[in-house]
């Protein structure tokens, strides 16, 4: 032992009456919990048969991304995998309902599941970042079985989606409003923004030197219109990478993006999503994100992960090694 013992004496329960009573749970297991061993599906093939093993399981894809009813329970049938909520994040609806601009398909989000990032959706934080970090160490194939899966639950895209996800595709190689394409392999210096409209300017000198550089991901910033984030149901996601960033993995390289909590006052952040929303989503601005964004400032890091990417690109793609 190198540390000496020390006394200390667990937290009292907190919880309001009745949830204090453990026979209540009984109650409640009897409301909701179904016990049985999983069926496959003899429509389906193997591989999709393991992935809704290991979603509908062992990986319970649907504690943090299906809404709950008043009594803290998973809703069922259109509600499953509809979107819900895990530690202050937004997870995502995995069903017809997903809200990222760029559909899914199996290779992407098989990618995203064993790597935690993908060229055009981003990188794993928060809650996920330690899923995608367990699923990392697993055989491939398991992680393409859930994608299998849950990609067959997302089902075919609408005309409109696949008609906006097709013209950002074609726009891949060219830049969206905020920033000069990169030169010499170097971050450039944002293009003038309107000095009347706050989150532009914000925008340019904060995060258009990496969000429209160019750079591939996981080294680069995400281009906002492939963005999940900016096209969701809220902005928490966003206000919590804003203002804490996505730090550092510890001893090896990973994405990295630096917090404003320090530099922008919640007026400032507020202007700055909804610059955001409307340039970078056709979605209509959100609420008013106040609430949100008082609560994550007194929140802090808490919750923010990270993950390395197991990568060997160069975090610049264009400075290679030399011999000097």
């Amino acid at each position: 032992m190198t540390r000496e013992a020390v006394s200390a004496e667990p937290p009292e329960n907190e919880l309001p009456f009745p949830l204090d009573m453990r026979m209540i749970l009984a109650g409640w297991k009897l409301l909701f919990l179904r016990e049985g061993t999983f069926r496959p599906d003899p429509t389906k093939d193997e591989v999709w048969n393991r992935g809704a093993y290991l979603a509908e399981g062992l990986g319970h894809c649907g504690a943090c991304h299906t809404p709950r009813n008043l009594l803290g329970a998973e809703r069922k049938g259109e509600a499953h995998f509809a979107g819900g909520e895990a530690e202050g994040w937004t997870a995502y609806a995995l069903n017809e309902a997903s809200p990222a601009p760029i559909p899914w398909d199996v290779d992407s989000l098989t990618h995203y599941l064993h790597g935690g990032w993908e060229a055009r959706h981003g990188v794993a934080r928060g809650p996920m970042a330690p899923v995608n970090s367990n699923l990392g160490t697993l055989p491939e194939a398991d992680s393409r079985a859930i994608a299998t899966y849950v990609v067959s639950l997302m089902g075919e895209p609408s005309s409109r989606t696949r008609e906006r996800a097709d013209a950002l595709l074609r726009e891949d190689e060219a830049h969206r409003p905020g920033a000069l394409p990169a030169s010499a392999g170097s971050q450039t210096a944002p293009v003038s923004a309107d000095p009347g409209d706050r989150g532009a300017a914000i925008y340019a000198g904060a995060c258009s030197s990496c969000h429209d550089a160019g750079r591939p991901l996981p080294y680069g910033g995400l281009r906002l219109d492939h963005s999940t984030a900016i096209n969701g149901p809220t902005p928490a996601n966003p206000i919590h990478v804003i203002l804490n960033g996505i730090p550092a993995p510890e001893g090896e390289r990973g994405p990295i993006m630096p917090g404003y909590d320090g530099a922008l006052d919640d007026g400032q952040i507020a202007d700055l999503l909804a610059y955001m929303r409307r340039t970078f989503s056709d979605r209509p601005p959100w609420d008013d994100p106040a609430e949100l964004i008082a609560t994550s400032r007194a929140r802090g890091a808490q919750g923010q992960r990270s993950l390395g990417t197991g990568s060997d690109a160069p975090a610049n793609p264009s400075k290679q090694d030399t011999s000097w």
